[in-house]
């Protein structure tokens, strides 16, 4: 799950990158692994609309589930993935 566009502040390692968090999240740690970002490419059309996690003192959440709206069939050789 991703929850926003956060600016980038700075290259901490080799795989690692500290970000501009809000303060909202100011009890995560702001430093993350590459494989836990995911690139933006900008679209003008896009709006982001950021809603607020509310994180307990631990650091967690509660995630709600989503409903699936659309499925799809995938042959793979002779099985039917859904």
């Amino acid at each position: 799950m991703f929850i926003g566009h956060f600016k980038i502040l700075e290259r901490v390692g080799q795989v690692a990158y500290r970000l501009a968090l809000l303060l909202d999240l100011s009890g995560v740690h702001p430093d993350f692994h590459v494989s836990m970002l995911q690139k933006y490419v900008h679209d003008p059309f896009h709006i982001i609309q950021y809603h607020s996690m509310q994180l307990d003192e631990n650091v967690s959440y509660i995630e709600q589930p989503v409903p699936i709206v659309d499925k799809r069939v995938k042959r793979l050789c002779s099985k039917d993935v859904v």
